[in-house]
């Protein structure tokens, strides 16, 4: 399904997509922050896709 209003980057090619994606590492006292869904059964590091000219919030 097409979404006009999606403005992920991706890029399609010989029948493959990438999709571009940020991560963060997030290290405390030697531990690692990582996530996972119900329907995944690997874990992640938090992040997610990228859209074209979404403003950022900053956090500092």
């Amino acid at each position: 399904m097409t979404n006009p209003n999606n403005n992920n980057i991706s890029y399609e090619r010989n029948n493959s997509k990438f999709n571009f994606r940020v991560a963060g590492i997030v290290m405390d006292v030697g531990r690692v922050l990582l996530h996972k869904t119900e329907q995944d059964d690997f874990w992640n590091l938090p992040g997610g896709r990228v859209e074209m000219m979404r403003r950022q919030k900053r956090l500092s």
